[in-house]
């Protein structure tokens, strides 16, 4: 069988204020990975906004600056968080802009802009700053600065329905976060490794439902491009060690996450 490597294992005002309350998370001014499923884009906005349309989503533009700890905030307790991340990647397409870069821009006009040429005309003050698309080619809404997540999902639902009493993410933030795994669309949950491609090498990732070390995985490792586009030369699957189902894991050989954990040491 394949050798196999496994891995260690505003719209939003009528929130009160303790309910708006997040505890910011200690920023150590290390470079801020960007998650690799932002989208890739040729930074043409309109052709961005018709991409996104296609696919039923919003398109957000996200300005960041290096050593900005309220962006590395957004992107660990918003756009990674365990919750949220799945909603966002379902619902938007999220282009990242540098504020001080110098990456070429094309306006829906057609004119050419670096990022930080660009940020001086839209007088971009703050960082984290969104710009909301929806079918126009001119944003529908515009938030300046870190917002938490329960007022981002708040957020969220107002761009995608124009109604502030909708809940679709608040309802997604509310879920028991105990009952699943981390969402990893690069980690695939099968019954058998003989299943696997068997021109890849198979990546086994042990975990289980509300580990906070399993989750600081994905938030810092995982979730990054270089390490996803490094997984990719394997066949890479998760096991659940809570659960009873059996894992097919040489031919005749069924057992649990926790028997194979425990057979491994």
């Amino acid at each position: 069988m394949n050798k196999i490597i496994f891995m260690l294992a505003l719209l939003v005002s009528t929130l009160s204020v303790a309910n708006s309350e997040t505890q910011l998370l200690k920023y150590s001014g290390s470079a801020i990975e960007e998650p690799y499923w932002f989208k890739e884009s040729f930074l043409d906005i309109a052709d961005d906004i018709e991409e996104a349309k296609e696919e039923g989503k919003r398109l957000i533009i996200y300005f960041h600056q290096a050593g900005c700890p309220y962006c590395f905030n957004l992107i660990q307790q918003s756009f990674l968080d365990p919750q949220l991340s799945p909603f966002i990647q379902e619902n938007f397409d999220v282009v990242a802009l540098n504020l001080w870069g110098d990456r070429e821009v094309t306006l829906p006009s057609g004119e050419v802009i670096s990022e930080k040429a660009l940020a001086i005309r839209w007088q971009i003050q703050f960082t984290p700053t969104l710009l909301f698309y929806g079918d126009k080619q001119e944003p529908v809404l515009r938030i300046d600065g870190y917002r938490n997540k329960a007022i981002l999902a708040q957020i969220l639902d107002y761009v995608l329905t124009g109604d502030k009493s909708t809940s679709l993410a608040q309802a997604v933030i509310t879920s028991d976060l105990t009952q699943e795994l981390y969402p990893s669309l690069a980690f695939k949950v099968v019954d058998s490794l003989l299943n696997t491609n068997s021109h890849k090498p198979v990546a086994v990732l042990f975990e289980y439902p509300g580990c906070s070390d399993c989750e600081q995985l994905h938030k810092l490792i995982l979730s990054r491009r270089d390490t996803n586009e490094l997984l990719s030369a394997y066949s890479a699957i998760r096991v659940n060690l809570s659960s009873p189902s059996k894992i097919e894991v040489t031919p005749g050989n069924e057992l649990t996450a926790r028997e194979w954990a425990e057979q491994l040491g």
